[in-house]
């Protein structure tokens, strides 16, 4: 599975998987978390660390695709979804199935996905890494993580946010700190302290909207 290292001074890998709608056309399909297979192969078995999808590879068309080379196949107009958990959920929970099934089936005129999204394990949480102490975790250092991660998926415009929970926080903060990154700031269930950082973002980036 594919991860990242983070923070220079709170540092950790965080883990990720990318979801591409499937395509009428395609070389593109869903690609979905592989933490199972990964845990029950044996280490270094990169066939089972990024995901499996119904791809060209599979019949005999080239080699197989990461899921980080699939989503950079993903023209760069299609929309970007990044989601953040809430405390101890993992990128995979099952909070998000519904809202992922639905965003992964959207497609344009012409058949082709619509949506690009992107989940992963907060520090410390899922097969993320744990920071080696406590004052490590803090919503506005896993706002930097946030920005990292980004900056890793080359995502850095027009990207739609949305956190649950604690994710809602770490949203806010990451929004109000780049404000001309994202599209959209969608936060679910957070505790909204904090907004008039936020706000100060949104008035000097009026196309920035926010759903609480």
């Amino acid at each position: 599975m594919p991860h990242v290292e983070v923070h220079d001074k709170y540092p950790v890998k965080l883990y990720y998987t990318l979801h591409v709608g499937e395509s009428a056309h395609s070389a593109l399909g869903r690609v979905s978390s592989a933490r199972s297979a990964a845990a029950a192969s044996p280490e270094g078995d990169s066939s089972t660390t990024t995901g499996s999808t119904t791809s060209d590879a599979e019949s005999g068309a080239g080699p197989p695709a990461s899921s980080f080379q699939r989503a950079a196949a993903v023209p760069h107009s299609q929309h970007r979804v990044l989601f953040v958990m809430g405390l101890a959920a993992c990128g995979n929970s099952e909070y998000l199935e519904g809202p992922l099934q639905h965003l992964l089936s959207l497609q344009d005129a012409h058949g082709r996905p619509l949506v690009c999204a992107c989940t992963f394990d907060n520090r410390g949480v899922g097969l993320s890494t744990i920071p080696q102490r406590w004052h490590h975790y803090s919503s506005t250092i896993m706002a930097e993580d946030v920005a990292q991660l980004l900056d890793h998926l080359g995502w850095h415009s027009k990207v739609h946010l949305v956190g649950q929970s604690l994710g809602a926080n770490v949203c806010m903060k990451a929004a109000a700190k780049q404000p001309d990154r994202f599209a959209s700031l969608t936060m679910l269930g957070g505790v909204l302290s904090g907004m008039h950082m936020l706000k100060n973002a949104c008035l000097q980036t009026p196309r920035l909207t926010v759903t609480v």
